[in-house]
């Protein structure tokens, strides 16, 4: 039996005049509108964010409809002001590095995830406006 990569992700984002909350996936849903159309796109040789939702989880596997699932989300728009994020994440053991997924929030930053246990890193390169960068453990 494959095993799945499980991700419940919820980003809180704060803009300027008031709090925003912009979730990529909450309680298993995959907010599409959220997203730029590239990170859900199914092509012709991948998979963007390809899963599905069981029990108040979205899994994400590392195939996805015959294809390699890239697993990339990306937000259609950007955050402003400082940021606070939620993210519980779960990982399949032994899963390429290459093939964690990540959130990029754009114009911020993005969010790194790698295997359990492992830190977490929220790297600005190329961001147009930078959050403040860090490399933390897990809890």
């Amino acid at each position: 039996m494959r095993r799945a990569l499980v991700a419940a992700i919820v980003v809180l984002a704060c803009a300027v005049a008031q709090a925003e909350e912009l979730w990529v996936i909450n309680n298993g849903v995959l907010n599409k509108e959220a997203l730029t159309p590239q990170a859900t796109e199914i092509a012709k040789n991948y998979v963007g964010c390809g899963g599905h939702t069981h029990i108040n989880r979205y899994y994400c596997y590392p195939w996805f409809m015959g294809w390699p699932n890239r697993a990339r989300f990306t937000t259609a728009k950007s955050a402003l002001g400082d940021c606070e994020f939620r993210v519980m994440f779960f990982c399949v053991p032994r899963r390429q590095h290459w093939r964690n997924p990540n959130i990029t929030i754009t114009d911020r930053g993005r969010l790194c995830f790698w295997k359990p246990g492992s830190r977490i890193i929220l790297s600005t390169r190329g961001a147009a406006f930078p959050l403040k960068g860090f490399n933390k453990k897990t809890e």
